[in-house]
């Protein structure tokens, strides 16, 4: 069932992105995807991290199958903004996208379990994930077309 769902989500990934070649805007919209998609399987993830310990081996195995279809259009597209001299080429793709997917993850927890004793809406938190990633990984400065400097 949970790899149906990885499934599932890794087409609805490469199905419904349209990347605009602008980093702010792109990891954004790939935020929110992934923010949707967690959401709607939570009760899911929540087993799944319930049971992990007690299924070693499948977890590792559902773990990389997750990592590998979810992360592997980010990658390539931040492959792409490397080459472009957009993200800097001295940092790791995989352990980056890692990083950013995981706190989308731990901000879906968070507000499935504490969202009366947060001060700050989920929209901010899934925002201020893209702006601490971006600034992570650009080399230029974080902006909306139209907007200012964050």
């Amino acid at each position: 069932m949970i790899t149906e769902a990885i499934a599932l989500q890794s087409q609805a990934l490469a199905d419904h992105y349209d990347w605009t070649q602008n980093l702010y805007i792109d990891l954004k919209n790939y935020a929110r995807l992934c923010n949707q998609m967690m959401e709607e399987h939570e009760d899911l993830i929540q087993t799944f991290i319930g049971e992990a310990k007690r299924h070693p081996q499948a977890a590792r195995l559902i773990l990389y199958e997750t990592d590998k279809s979810l992360c592997e259009h980010l990658v390539v597209y931040l492959q792409k903004s490397q080459k472009k001299n957009i993200v800097s080429s001295d940092i790791d793709l995989k352990a980056s996208v890692d990083s950013f997917t995981s706190m989308l993850l731990h901000g879906m927890l968070r507000f499935s379990n504490f969202t009366t004793t947060l001060d700050y809406s989920r929209e901010c938190y899934m925002q201020t994930c893209v702006n601490l990633f971006v600034r992570g990984i650009s080399t230029l400065p974080l902006k909306e077309p139209g907007g200012s400097v964050d």
